[in-house]
Formats: C-alpha cells, structure tokens, sequence
C-alpha cells in the first residue's frame, strides 16, 4: 500500500557557484510518491524516552526553547498514538528543523556538537519511520547550511554562514506527497562522485547535494548557485563556467546546467578588495536605497559572455530538478586550428577547416558524447547573401571537428566562419571566429610540353606552369617545374587540382615519353616529384619501338581519387586505357582499358561526377564522357564552328570554369577557346601568346 504524506523539506546547504544553466528536457509537474508501509513503526517508547533525553542536553537553561521541544514531540507522540502517522511524521521534521536552526544561531549550549544534532535527527527520522539521513555532521559545518521548507512556505532562500552558496527554492518547488532532508556537504578535496569523463577543468568549491529519501525528480526545479573561487582565473575562462553535476539516474555521466545567475548569493568571498562587488543582505531585508545601489552597479559592470552574470554580485547558478554533486566547469573553448584558405567560388575550402575543442591551457578536451560543432559565415563578413555550402554541422571526433566540404558561392573578401558547440550535457564552450579570409575569382592556369618528337616548334619555356587570362587567353609564364621527363627534357603534360587538399599535380612527360606524378607550386611553378605512374598492367616503358609509353592527362574526382590516361606502356597490348593513380606514391591501382583503345589526351570532372575527356591529335573533332569504372566511352560530342560545319580541332586538355564553362586548350593553335556542351560549338577566345608555343595542360584553380 502507497500512503502520501505532507512534505517539509530539509535543506542543509554548504557554498554554491557563480551562475550557469543548460538547454534540457521538460522536467515533470509532479514528483513521484516514496513508498510508504501502512505498518510504519511510529512510536517506540525506548526511543522517545531517549529523544526525550536529548531535548533536555540540547537546551538546558533556556526554557523556553525547552518548552517548545518538549511540546512539539509531545505532539509527534500524540500523532503516532492516534495512527495519524503522516502528521507525526511532518512534525517530527519540524522538530528536527528546530533544532538544527537552533544550533546554527548559536542558541545551544556550547557543549553542543554537531555530533549531538545529528544523532538527534536521525533519532526523529527512526521513531516516526522515516529512512534515517545518517552523519549530517558535514551539513552542519561551519562551510554548510540547514532549513526546513515546506510545500506552501513563500519563496525562501538558503546560504551558507559565509554566503558562499544557497539554494533558492519557491513555493510550491516542493511536492505535497514529499518528506525530503536534503543536505549540502562540502567536498573540499573533490572525492565524490563526478563523472567528469572528458577532462573538463573543474573549480572549487565542491559540494555534494542529497535528500532523504531520494528524491529522483522534484516539483518543480530549484536554483542552485555557487560562488566560485576565480582567483587566477582569466575574465574570458570565467565567463564560460558552467554548473554540473552527476546525472541521474546512473550518475555515470555529467550534466552541464544551463547559466542563471543566482542572485540571492552576493560572492564578494573571493573577491579582491577593489572589486566592485556588493553585498547583498537577507532576502526581503535589504534597504530601498541598497537596492537602487545594486541594480545601479549592475548597469557598470561589464557583461560576460553568453549571457550570464558573472561579475559580482550573483552567483553561478542553474536550475536543477534533482541534486547529486555540484561544482563549476570550464565546457572548453573552441578553436579553428586549421583556417579558412582563400578559395575560388563554389570550390571547396581546402586544406579542410578543423575546429578542435580546448581547455584554457590549449590541450584538446576529447568528450565521450555525440557532441557537434556547426560553422557559419560571421554576419557582416563577405559578400552580403553569400550561401555557405557543404555539411556544416559535423561532430567532434577525438575534440576535432573537420568540415571537408564546405564552399562559398560568391566571390568576396574578408569571409569569416563561427563556430559554435552543443552537447548532451548542456555544455556550451565558448565561439571561436576563423580569420579572415576570401572567396577568390577563379584562376585558370596552363602547362607547356616540350618540343615535340619530331620538331616543328621551339618551346620557349618547356615544361612550365602559366596564368592564363579567360576573356583574352593571354598566358603568363609563372615559373619551370625544374623536373624532366624520361626523354630528359621538361615537359609538363596535364594538370589538376586536387578539390581535397587545392594541391596542383602535374604529369611530367607525354603519351610516348613516360609518366611522373609531381606537384607544383602556384606562386613559383617548381615542382616536386611524388612517383612514377607505374603498376601491374602499365609500365610505361615496354610499348612500341618509339613509343614506349606514358600519360599526358590528368583528373581529380570531386572525392580526391586521381585518374590519368594511360597509352601503350605493357608490351605488346598497345592503345589507351584509363589509369586509376595513387596520389600518394604515383603507382596505379587499377587498369581500365578504354574503347577501341582510345587516347585520351585531356580529362576532366564536372561539378556533378561526369568524366570529359579529350583525345587530341589522335580524335580531332570530338571530345567524349567516359565511365571512370570502366573507362569505356559513354558519348560523343562532336565539335562545330558557329555555322554548324564539323571543326576539327585538336584539344590537348578540358577545364570547367565558373558557371559550368567548358575550356579547351588547342596546342595546333596555341589557342584558347570554349565549347557548348548543348550543341558541339567551339568558339575561340584568343592566343596563348609569345609566352608558349604548345599549351598541352589546363585547368581551373582547384578544379
């Protein structure tokens, strides 16, 4: 059988924080019923005769106090008798309260211990039924604590001695249906159970909450608050504290509470003398004119971070609608600690952002829970309407967030990102704001070969890296890869950006002259080998007397997977294939030879996945889609002049500008020009220039 019975409830606080509270899940209206046996043992008269006993020690020489005690356990008596069990049970709570403010007034003799108290508590607790707190001595300390507060009393504040930390409880936060001691015991050492798994820095005071029976879930919540110890604590550290405590019903994991400032606590205890705090007396004792003074310092104090009054007076607090331990927490701050790059429209920001979360000493706080950081562009940064793309919320692994795809659609300069946290603890580490950084106008840069085989030309500047200008196809020479083919000349065949990383690579040699991975330096052109382009099926030197083999086309899928075109190179199988390349070392991974053996002299990506390809001197005419699986062709797209007679162009390479744009590099000509991807048309922009003479290899930054 379940019997309800009236609830006072028993508070024994030590120090609280400064305040702090976190986004949580409704809490409930009603507080569950304890069990209650009908058969409560409510009465025994070795007991009383002993409680008796105790409330003659306690007030000896102050008779009325006396007088009052020995009436209200009367009554308990009387209540146990006439079965009233409930009654007798609030009573003998109030009597414990008696004694305990008693005690902490200094109104006991001074051979009173806390012991004395204590084993007159649990004394009541035990004759009228009621699970006993056990040693309470902690709670009435002089760091501690102790009220009774009852469902109906008006809103009621409860500090410790030194005002340190309270709690404040409204009306009605306590149920009905519920008998509660709680106690606050400090735990100046930092030995209770705190499930502080990710490492978060913690400040003192500590205190550890409880109630008698336990209490899962109040009424309603109440405020806790804490006047934390911020001696050598920096102003930014200090406005991001937090209150936490164990979670329940486990206690295996940690609940961060979202910041409200505790009021009720003036936190000048560690505040240097030239601090602008201000005490604040008793509730509903404090002056008119105090009032005016404290809300008139408060509009002068500087405002914390995120919203919360840390700068004194008021205390961090949080609403909690259970109690375990409590201290503060620093949830960390966020980092970008690899920066925004400048980046070309619409292309992904590479190297990719990471944001790590630290504590204020800079390591890495690594959270057990699925918590997330998500980026954004600084409102005012930028261009204005600017749409940042990609998965912008990503969770912390190993307290690092990397966010590989994100991209800017308009070209700007100044772009900033934020980036803020959110946990299932409720902790909220500080923003961070990236550096700045711009959304650059695309580059399109070329590559020069060398002469060729035969002669016909001379390359002024063989095997370099060029700028090219899009409306005139002007180039500028940049620099030399400094890096010779296997004919042991320079020449730089194909290029492409790698959307991963924006590191350019480059194919040092031709179909017929070898194949070498290197990368290339944008501001200077020189060049670093990676490896040579060989593996099982192509080994770029078995091919025909003549020409051996090699590559001269290079691509980037959107997922950093490097393709390249493969001819002759494995004996007696002549033709082209599709290679799939390891970036990393330059050996081929896979085979794929292409349609009737093609040659593919350019390749290139486009924005959703389909593979260009171009066949230069050996497909005049037409450029292709190839399936990167399997490298045969898909379709064909026949070139045409405006007129719509057939064009037979030969197209070294394919690079897809802004907006979608088809380029082609036409080496033959030393031109620039476009194609229509809708009706085959090829339209010339203009010369390469005086700069080269051959400009086998094109493509767009990061592309």
């Amino acid at each position: 059988m379940r019997r309800p019975f009236l609830t006072k409830l028993w508070i024994t606080s030590a120090v609280l924080a400064v305040s702090c509270t976190s986004d949580r899940n409704a809490l409930p209206t009603q507080a569950p019923d304890f069990d209650v046996q009908a058969a409560v043992t409510c009465g025994d008269a070795a007991l009383a005769n002993k409680i008796k006993a105790e409330i003659k020690y306690l007030y000896p020489n102050k008779p009325s106090l006396l007088n009052a005690a020995q009436t209200r356990f009367t009554s308990v008596q009387t209540k146990c008798s006439q079965n009233k069990i409930a009654d007798a049970q609030t009573q003998a709570i109030q009597l414990a309260g008696f004694a305990v403010s008693k005690y902490q007034n200094h109104q006991l003799v001074s051979s009173v211990t806390p012991k004395d108290v204590s084993d007159h508590v649990n004394d009541l607790y035990t004759y009228v039924g009621l699970p006993a707190p056990g040693d309470i001595t902690g709670a009435l300390s002089s760091g501690a604590a102790a009220a009774v507060v009852g469902p109906t009393d008006p809103p009621t504040d409860v500090r410790t001695g030194d005002q340190k930390g309270g709690v404040h409880i409204g009306t009605g936060d306590i149920s009905a249906t519920q008998t509660v001691l709680v106690t606050i015991t400090p735990d100046p050492t930092g030995t209770n159970l705190f499930p502080n798994t990710a490492g978060l820095q913690e400040f003192p005071p500590f205190y550890d909450f409880q109630t008698f029976p336990d209490v899962p879930l109040f009424n309603r919540p109440v405020l806790v608050g804490i006047c934390v110890d911020l001696t050598g604590v920096p102003s930014d550290q200090a406005h991001r504290l937090q209150l936490a405590h164990a979670k329940r019903p486990d206690k295996t994991s940690l609940e961060i509470l979202a910041r409200v400032d505790a009021g009720f606590l003036p936190c000048n205890s560690f505040v240097s003398a030239r601090s602008d705090a201000l005490m604040v007396a008793q509730a509903g004792r404090r002056s008119f004119v105090g009032k005016l003074a404290e809300r008139a310092l408060a509009l002068f104090r500087p405002q914390p971070l995120h919203a919360a009054t840390l700068v004194l007076p008021g205390g961090l607090g949080g609403l909690t609608s259970n109690f375990t331990d409590f201290r503060a927490v620093d949830p960390g701050k966020l980092v970008f600690t690899q920066q925004p790059t400048n980046t070309p429209p619409g292309l992904f920001i590479t190297p990719a952002v990471q944001v790590t979360l630290e504590k204020e000493d800079g390591t890495t706080i690594t959270p057990s829970t699925a918590d997330s950081v998500t980026v954004a562009i600084l409102t005012g940064t930028g261009t204005l309407g600017a749409t940042l793309s990609g998965n912008k919320m990503v969770p912390l692994v190993g307290g690092v967030a990397t966010f590989g795809d994100l991209s800017i659609d308009q070209p700007g300069t100044g772009y900033q990102l934020t980036a803020s946290g959110t946990s299932p603890t409720g902790a909220l580490p500080a923003p961070a704001t990236s550096d700045a950084f711009d959304i650059t106008e695309a580059l399109l840069f070329g590559s020069s070969s060398n002469s060729p085989r035969f002669g016909d030309v001379i390359e002024p500047h063989p095997g370099s890296l060029f700028k090219i200008n899009p409306a005139t196809g002007a180039a500028t020479f940049i620099g030399s890869t400094g890096i010779n083919s296997d004919r042991g000349v320079p020449e730089v065949s194909g290029i492409a950006f790698d959307p991963t990383t924006g590191v350019l690579y480059g194919i040092t040699g031709s179909a017929c002259s070898g194949a070498r991975l290197i990368t290339i330096n944008t501001s200077t052109g020189a060049g670093t080998l990676v490896g040579t382009i060989v593996g099982p099926g192509f080994d770029a030197t078995t091919g025909p007397s003549g020409c051996p083999g090699g590559s001269d086309a290079l691509a980037f899928s959107s997922d950093g997977t490097l393709y390249a075109g493969g001819w002759n190179g494995n004996g007696s199988t002549t033709g082209g294939a599709l290679l799939r390349v390891d970036k990393s070392n330059g050996a081929v991974l896979a085979v794929y030879r292409t349609t009737n053996g093609i040659h593919l002299a350019g390749l290139v990506f486009d924005d959703s996945g389909v593979l260009w390809a171009s066949r230069g001197g050996n497909g005049p005419g037409q450029i292709h889609t190839i399936n990167p699986a399997d490298g045969q062709t898909l379709s064909t797209l026949a070139l045409k002049t405006a007129t719509g007679t057939a064009d037979n162009a030969i197209v070294s390479d394919l690079a897809f500008g802004p907006a979608g744009k088809l380029y082609a590099s036409l080496p033959s000509e030393n031109q620039l020009a476009t194609i229509d991807l809708t009706s085959g048309v090829i339209t010339r922009i203009g010369s390469f220039g005086a700069e080269v003479a051959r400009m086998s290899g094109l493509r767009w930054s990061r592309q």
